[in-house]
């Protein structure tokens, strides 16, 4: 980068850093690892994953390669250069211009309303799951989906005014169940193994997919649910101690 554009970038980001610096730091480098578990390790994406059969193994390995690493990469380049708050709405801002500044943090916000919308059903969906077949009906039941969906939005709302030093132990507590859950999931055929049942498990074949419709298919919901949003961390940049390292770090 030549010094011109350093010095206009500083001047763009002097308002940014002046806003960042009245915000509480809040986040560590912890609270971060944490919060990308959350963000990335999508068990939905796993279930999409073993519909490809054997073949997961290679598209995993593909899609680490060919597009999660090259994101880390520019993230933490980014992080590096402009650690501010607003993350990657800011850096397209500053990189283009406001217009488009505006609709990336637009997409940001419309994922998360989406998502946010989808909370109850999915919660409702999961308990019914865990509370066993006599319990499905509740997963039907419209009257519950919209209880447990305002319910859960408005105790989101209770976390966002809080703030992030309460929200952070929500998300360093869902991040370990997570890790939990994943860790059982990892271990159950291993005792089916002692057990002496499923004696030839190979769950790291590397067998060549296809290029059916089908399979491609499967690549990229991989891909787009289970190897993204190692980004938005970066968002709250501002509240973050000494984000240009510890953003870079993770």
């Amino acid at each position: 980068m030549s010094t011109t554009t350093s010095a206009q970038l500083a001047a763009a980001e002097a308002p940014l850093q002046q806003h960042s610096a009245a915000l509480r730091k809040e986040l560590g480098l912890g609270d971060l690892i944490f919060a990308q578990i959350v963000l990335v390790m999508i068990p939905d994406a796993f279930g999409t994953a073993a519909k490809a059969g054997a073949s997961h193994t290679v598209f995993w390995l593909l899609g680490i390669g060919f597009f999660f690493v090259p994101l880390t990469l520019v993230v933490v380049h980014l992080n590096r250069l402009m650690p501010l708050e607003g993350g990657l709405y800011e850096w397209s801002r500053l990189a283009f211009n406001d217009r488009l500044g505006f609709l990336t943090a637009w997409n940001v916000w419309l994922f998360n309303a989406i998502y946010c919308a989808c909370i109850g059903v999915l919660t409702v969906t999961f308990v019914s799951y865990a509370l066993g077949p006599r319990m499905l009906w509740i997963a039907e039941n419209k009257g519950i989906v919209v209880a447990a969906s305002i319910t859960l939005i408005a105790a989101l709302l209770l976390l966002a005014h809080l703030g992030l030093s309460v929200g952070k132990w929500v998300i360093n507590a869902g991040s370990t169940m997570t890790l939990f859950a994943l860790v059982v999931l990892v271990c159950m055929p291993l005792f089916h193994i002692l057990r002496g049942m499923h004696p030839d498990y190979h769950p790291l074949r590397l067998i060549m997919p296809s290029l059916e419709l089908s399979d491609l298919s499967i690549f990229a919901k991989m891909i787009f649910f289970g190897l993204t949003s190692f980004e938005f961390v970066a968002i709250f940049a501002g509240e973050c101690r000494d984000p240009g390292r510890i953003h870079a770090a993770r």
